[in-house]
């Protein structure tokens, strides 16, 4: 028997993404995005999600979006299309600019942690949750309006021995509900044998840093560069290498609390 589509636009995390999918599909998506104010909308989708559903197979999923090449993505697979949704989401959003980096809020201000797939940012981001920070994202600083920093809260997700472990915010510690202006950047991977020694970035090396780990500096340079350079004369930016996310969650909070402005 063959399953028929449902075909509608979601605004999900500021970007309106069309699918023609079962609705068990749209059931998934709306409950692994939840977190990112998903609703229906009326506008134009910018990218799409479809499916086939040819008897007694899984559905073949495909992604159309002019700003990835369309291709054949997953048979059945649900997980995947939320893993590839992500960056979708991250293209298309129209008003904000999405960077690659973990981000917690301490004192109201967003402590921001650039970096790519293992990079160690989300072992960070979930210490320093534990330590006592607010969660915002393990993945992406959604800057917005005055280059504020919005959550984007999807679960935690840690490279274990045994595969990808999902880990809820809410049930280690606390999470932020409200965008927060950047007060510190934290240019940082893991190392054993380092030294956490943090080194002071000048806003020109800083603004440069931030745009290699934004999701549009290819696609739009021009809202990329707005975003990162007012992030990177704003906040105080340092680099360092650094050893276990344990032994240096305390140490990054006392730096944000040293260079917290009051409003």
């Amino acid at each position: 028997m063959t399953v028929s589509n449902t075909r509608q636009v979601l605004y999900i995390g500021g970007a309106h993404i069309g699918f023609d999918v079962p609705d068990i599909t749209i059931a998934h998506i709306r409950s692994a995005f939840s977190f990112a104010i998903t609703k229906r909308s009326a506008k134009q989708a910018t990218a799409w999600y479809r499916s086939t559903n040819a008897p007694g197979t899984s559905p073949l999923f495909v992604r159309d979006d002019p700003l990835r090449m369309a291709e054949q993505l997953w048979t059945g697979d649900l997980d995947g299309l939320v893993d590839d949704l992500h960056l979708t989401i991250a293209l298309h959003a129209s008003h904000q600019v999405y960077i690659h980096a973990g981000v917690v809020v301490w004192n109201d201000t967003a402590i921001l942690m650039p970096g790519r797939s293992h990079s160690g940012k989300s072992t960070l981001v979930e210490a320093l949750v534990q330590a006592g920070a607010s969660y915002s994202s393990d993945e992406y600083a959604v800057v917005g309006p005055a280059t504020a920093i919005a959550p984007y809260q999807r679960p935690i997700q840690l490279r274990t021995a045994g595969g990808r472990q999902l880990v809820d915010a809410s049930t280690i510690g606390s999470v932020a509900h409200s965008p927060a202006s950047a007060g510190l950047v934290i240019f940082t991977s893991y190392s054993p044998t380092a030294q956490f020694e943090p080194i002071v970035v000048p806003p020109a090396a800083a603004a440069l840093k931030l745009f290699d780990n934004t999701v549009i500096a290819q696609v739009n340079p021009a809202q990329a560069t707005a975003a990162v350079a007012q992030i990177a004369r704003s906040a105080h930016c340092v680099r360092t290498p650094r050893p276990e996310a344990a032994s240096v969650v305390h140490t990054i909070l006392d730096l944000a609390e040293q260079t917290h402005v009051s409003p």
